[in-house]
């Protein structure tokens, strides 16, 4: 029997990401109100594309739940349940309300509410894009030559094949990284995955690579990628030879939240792409840069106005998760 029946849709219990660590911003902070409130046209946007994003998921987690029941399969079932929860969040992160702040001096300012945690949810792929963004600067400041650019693509894939595409991606940029190419002149790399699509010419997918190496010569490149890629490599773009660390930062972390969004994309469309993109990692390393860990500040728990820097205080009752500091010792 399955721990949860279809229809049931549970609240699951907060995530402690931060237990054992350096004390951060709790995962949920939420002012408790999902009352109606007037609504903005952005507001309305990111609204429509979590109800998109909620029934492709529930839709997934259906098909997996029929499966296990066809097949007994564990896996499946486990997945499928995995699914609805994560749906029952995203529905939850989407009610949440901005959080109105004001300190002594009388600013006042909102603060969002940590929400989902999840990449796709259109209210959480902002604070995730900015938290690959401090780790992009980390990366490309351990750097020990120039920051240079290199653009990888592959031909388009018709629709409903976007998951052989991806696969093909990966296998493709690991046979280049095999090449004696890449390792007479890459010493470390950062790659950022992007996928775009049409009706018309299908999916397309891109890697955005900054590496600390040598001058690469575009034809070397060009020819090791269409080796690489078995002649389905579309185009090679060296985006100039030196840039600064800044500048790449910028360009990298925008293709984070840039890609694919889920309220633009056709219904029919919807459900390929979270299947193929939600365990796809997006931000890898690769050389000198490969598992150099990026330990984010700790997070005082106080909100500052942007104006003074006066300490703030919420107007509206705020509940928060943070892991006991005597928990560790209690177990």
């Amino acid at each position: 029997m399955s721990w949860v029946k279809r229809g049931d849709f549970l609240d699951p219990p907060p995530v402690l990401e931060n237990q054992g660590r350096a004390e951060r911003a709790p995962l949920f902070l939420n002012s408790g109100d999902k009352s109606p409130s007037p609504i903005d046209a952005r507001t309305a946007r990111r609204t429509q594309a979590s109800e998109i994003l909620v029934d492709a998921i529930r839709r997934l987690a259906y098909r997996d739940l029929d499966e296990a029941d066809a097949t007994g399969c564990p896996k499946a079932r486990s997945r499928g349940n995995r699914r609805l929860v994560s749906a029952s969040r995203v529905a939850e992160c989407a009610k949440a309300k901005m959080i109105p702040y004001r300190c002594k001096n009388g600013h006042t300012w909102e603060v969002q509410p940590m929400g989902c945690g999840i990449r796709l949810c259109p209210r959480c792929e902002h604070r995730a894009a900015y938290h690959v963004e401090e780790r992009l600067a980390f990366l490309l400041s351990k750097f020990k030559n120039p920051v240079r650019m290199l653009t990888l693509t592959l031909r388009n894939y018709a629709i409903g094949s976007l998951a052989d595409m991806l696969r093909e991606l990966d296998k493709s940029f690991r046979r280049l990284r095999n090449s004696t190419m890449w390792k007479r002149y890459v010493d470390g790399a950062v790659a950022v995955f992007e996928c775009t699509v049409s009706e018309e010419r299908g999916w397309h997918a891109h890697i955005h690579i900054a590496f600390d190496g040598k001058f690469m010569p575009h034809a070397e490149v060009r020819a090791a990628w269409i080796k690489a890629t078995r002649g389905e490599g579309q185009q090679v773009n060296l985006k100039g030879q030196r840039w600064a660390r800044a500048v790449a930062c910028r360009y990298l972390s925008k293709y984070t939240s840039k890609g694919v969004k889920v309220g633009d994309l056709p219904a029919e469309l919807v459900t390929e792409f979270v299947e193929a993109w939600w365990k796809f990692r997006t931000l890898r390393t690769y050389g000198t840069m490969f598992r150099l860990k990026y330990e984010r500040p700790a997070w005082d728990g106080v909100h500052r106005c942007p104006e003074c820097g006066e300490p703030g205080e919420p107007q509206v009752p705020v509940f928060s998760w943070a892991p006991c500091p005597d928990s560790k010792a209690a177990g």
